[in-house]
């Protein structure tokens, strides 16, 4: 599953309703390094975490195989988040 997260200069963070529906509400550990963000759950033990984490490798391993390519996000100005025009790469308001 690929799901967009925005990330904006202020701190905050928004996932979507989708994902908040999936358990993803409150305080949820993070787990980032130079290239990735894990998200854990409130809940979600480490083992749970592990593998979920190695189907998610799983799934990358596919979408490379079938020439899948890391999406090209544009700049959108925002429309709301605060209203001082602040950009966030491929974020809209909604």
């Amino acid at each position: 599953m690929r799901k967009a997260i925005c990330a904006y200069s202020n701190g905050v963070v928004s996932i979507g309703r989708e994902m908040a529906r999936q358990g993803f509400l409150g305080k949820c550990d993070g787990y980032p390094n130079a290239v990735t963000l894990t998200i854990v759950k409130p809940g979600a033990n480490l083992d749970e975490a592990i593998q979920s984490l190695k189907l998610t490798i799983q799934d990358l391993e596919l979408r490379k195989a079938h020439g899948e390519r890391i999406s090209k996000i544009r700049d959108r100005k925002l429309e709301s988040r605060g209203g001082d025009g602040e950009t966030a790469r491929g974020c809209v308001s909604g």
